[in-house]
């Protein structure tokens, strides 16, 4: 899957070497800003400025990247939670 020239470096160095295998947040998006990443069993989202890891155990506090309105201040008890703070966060950093 293609990637867009400014994903971040450290996050491209590990698709490159098949740790992190990235998705789209919507079949319609023209570039992937999720992906998981198989040796630290944790969800990045990234976008061409910033990224996040996400795993069991990350909280998510009033003023982060992946808080909502939605779900608040919560904690990831599975990685689908971790999955879905990687996508929140970057649905928040998508532009427009």
């Amino acid at each position: 899957m293609r990637t867009r020239k400014a994903t971040p470096l450290v996050i491209q160095k590990r698709i490159n070497v098949g740790i992190l295998k990235p998705e789209k947040v919507n079949p319609k998006d023209r570039y992937p800003t999720i992906g998981f990443d198989t040796q630290s069993n944790e969800w990045y989202a990234w976008n061409h400025q910033a990224y996040n890891a996400y795993h069991i155990g990350s909280k998510v506090p009033v003023g982060s990247c992946a808080y909502t309105k939605e779900r608040g201040v919560w904690e990831a008890k599975t990685l689908e939670d971790a999955k879905q703070m990687a996508i929140d966060f970057a649905r928040n950093l998508a532009p427009g």
